[in-house]
């Protein structure tokens, strides 16, 4: 017994860093002052550590499930999961709000290129002839659908951002 007891303490910091992790990851995307770009290198790190402690976690009950009587095993289970099942639940959350944070940014920064990009001109000339006209056409075509696509990227940027808010 006094095994199970130094696995259930050992257990137990563990699930207190998840919940600190969790806690912290929480105010990571709560803070307005932190960048795109940083919330999302913060919570990269953060997950990860969250998914190292639950593995530990895992671990320990694994342990514990070995040394406990088998009277007691099935409370311990159904316990220890639902537990775990939190743990688990957030880092899927935050998997989630990851994943929209990057799409936020890729777009941002498709939208950006495409804003930076250079622009082809085509200087009109006397008479152009049937050859010249035709590029002309297909110069203001692939102009406007480059204003198109970043209007889109931009409403889609938009869209993102206020689901985050």
């Amino acid at each position: 017994m006094a095994d199970t007891a130094r696995l259930n303490g050992l257990r137990g910091g563990n699930r207190s860093a998840a919940t600190r992790l969790i806690n912290r990851i929480n105010n990571i995307l709560a803070d307005a002052a932190l960048s795109r770009t940083q919330k999302i290198h913060e919570l990269q790190s953060k997950i990860t550590a969250l998914d190292a402690k639950l593995s530990a976690i895992e671990g320990y009950d694994a342990a514990i499930f070995n040394e406990i009587d088998d009277e007691d095993l099935q409370a311990e289970m159904d316990a220890t999961d639902a537990i775990n099942q939190t743990i688990r639940d957030a880092s899927e959350n935050f998997m989630f709000q990851l994943k929209t944070l990057q799409d936020a940014e890729d777009a941002a920064n498709a939208a950006l290129a495409l804003a930076t990009a250079p622009v082809v001109t085509v200087a009109a000339t006397p008479g152009p002839s049937a050859k010249s006209r035709h590029f002309i056409y297909f110069a203001l075509k692939i102009e406007k659908t480059r204003k198109n696509f970043e209007k889109r990227i931009m409403t889609y940027t938009d869209l993102n951002l206020r689901h985050l808010s």
